[in-house]
């Protein structure tokens, strides 16, 4: 499953039934503790109904593609700056590499796992070492869609 993809609403595979089917303030409570319930969808299929981790109260990891969204940032960026490792630290050299993360971000951008992205690079001669800070907007996701129906006589 893509990093952005919640696991909200995605099937239980080989699930026969299901015990216990907590009711919406029950989820939600569930859902603050940081367990991810299973509950029956409208079509009588089983799915997760919450994609919570066990983060801190307040933190930004607190929604599971949060995590995996900025995880797969780290690991793009760290990918396409690993061919820059052992190459000296011209200006070309570092226009390029700064393409590489700007386009890598990029990527991420037009999949609709980020809504913007930002970066900064320090170079740090004396250590041989760059340093990327990246400032990531992931884009949220979608827990709830509400049907409001109105009746004209």
């Amino acid at each position: 499953m893509s990093s952005y993809s919640a696991i909200v609403n995605k099937p239980l595979f080989n699930v026969q039934g299901v015990r216990y089917n907590p009711t919406r303030t029950q989820q939600a409570a569930l859902s603050e503790k940081g367990v991810n319930p299973v509950i029956i969808n409208f079509n009588k299929v089983a799915v997760f109904g919450e994609g919570s981790t066990f983060a801190a109260e307040g933190s930004d990891y607190i929604r599971l593609t949060t995590k995996r969204i900025v995880d797969e940032a780290a690991n793009i960026v760290r990918q396409v700056t690993q061919k820059f490792v052992g190459e000296p630290s011209t200006v070309q050299m570092r226009n390029s590499m700064e393409t590489a993360i700007s386009s890598a971000l990029r990527g991420m951008q037009l999949l609709g796992a980020l809504l913007t992205s930002d970066f900064n690079i320090t170079y740090i001669p004396a250590e041989n070492k760059a340093i990327v800070d990246l400032v990531l907007t992931p884009a949220f996701e979608l827990k709830t869609i509400q049907v409001q129906i109105a009746i004209n006589v």
